[in-house]
């Protein structure tokens, strides 16, 4: 990607790196605190844009190690790219990759700051981009059998328990969930296949007659291979 062009809806820039949490440098690793991936329906509204707000880019211009912080005030968005409010003191330098922050310290899109523009691809659409390419599968969540919202916040002696992260399994599915459409299904065993009660529901799914006579179209859609990738993995679960 060019860093003095505009980005368009066709294509989304952003790629995923691996970070090695044992490996030998300045800094602490307890000092990074991972970005919440917007994959339920209460963290897509938390995460939501629109024209007029304000957010935070934190930068580091052309790769370097100066950080840089800039505010500025979304112009217009599209489907995939937002557009921001630029003036003098924002134009003459490149930096591309850092995240935005919205009021309430949610991490709302990627910043791709050229010398004459400001723009952001917003979060929600990368999550959905790749749960459409089968890539979510890549990023492992913390993902709970019950849900963490109802755990007992304190133990037996009275002491207060540390607040639950993660998300529940249900409201993961609600969010991802299309009437048993099949690609639908493939994508979810795809992006999560460390999750039995997730996987539970979308192999009751796509082993239910209607898509055990179509074995030609399951195949076209990609879902034999989840579906060997779930006994593989959980061959000790009935």
């Amino acid at each position: 990607q060019d860093p003095n062009k505009q980005l368009g809806d066709e294509y989304l820039p952003y790629c995923i790196v691996a970070c090695n949490l044992t490996g030998i440098g300045p800094g602490n690793i307890e000092d990074i605190a991972p970005i919440e991936f917007p994959i339920t329906l209460s963290l897509r509204t938390l995460a939501k844009v629109q024209v007029n707000n304000i957010h935070l880019a934190v930068q580091f211009p052309l790769g370097g190690t100066e950080r840089k912080y800039l505010l500025s005030q979304v112009e217009s968005q599209t489907e995939h790219v937002c557009q921001y409010r630029v003036d003098e003191k924002m134009t003459g330098y490149v930096a591309t990759g850092g995240p935005w922050f919205n009021r309430h310290g949610v991490c709302v899109g990627l910043c791709h700051h050229t010398r004459n523009y400001v723009q952001s691809i917003p979060i929600t659409s990368i999550v959905q981009n790749l749960f459409n390419n089968d890539m979510l599968g890549h990023v492992v969540f913390q993902i709970h059998d019950s849900d963490p919202t109802l755990a007992d916040k304190y133990d037996r002696a009275g002491e207060l328990l540390p607040t639950p992260t993660g998300v529940f399994w249900k409201d993961v599915w609600d969010t991802w969930y299309e009437d048993d459409e099949l690609a639908n299904l493939v994508h979810f065993v795809n992006a999560f296949v460390y999750c039995p009660p997730i996987l539970i529901h979308a192999f009751t799914q796509l082993t239910q007659p209607a898509f055990r006579d179509s074995v030609v179209h399951m195949a076209r859609e990609g879902g034999i291979w989840p579906v060997l990738r779930i006994i593989d993995k959980h061959s000790d679960k009935q």
